[in-house]
């Protein structure tokens, strides 16, 4: 893992793009998605733009208020990679 600006642990993982379009296909606002998460819009945006990844713990709410598949939004070799481990 590397440590970006302001000490957000990064994996690598770049889901923001994928949380995005699917905000936007949903029509909710980073305000809306936030508030139905119970996070900071902040972490939305940080989300968004990939200084940081959701944590574990906000992905079944995440995952649901898109509408997305763990593969959706991970991808299926993210789950691939984690299954050979």
């Amino acid at each position: 893992m590397r440590v970006r600006k302001g000490g957000a642990k990064h994996s690598g993982m770049n889901v923001g793009p994928v949380i995005e379009s699917a905000r936007l296909a949903r029509g909710l606002s980073r305000r809306a998605l936030a508030r139905t998460l119970r996070v900071h819009l902040a972490q939305i945006t940080r989300w968004e733009t990939g200084d940081t990844t959701p944590s574990a713990s906000i992905l079944p709410a995440l995952c649901g208020a898109l509408r997305l598949s763990y593969d959706d939004l991970l991808g299926p070799t993210f789950r691939d990679d984690v299954g050979s481990m």
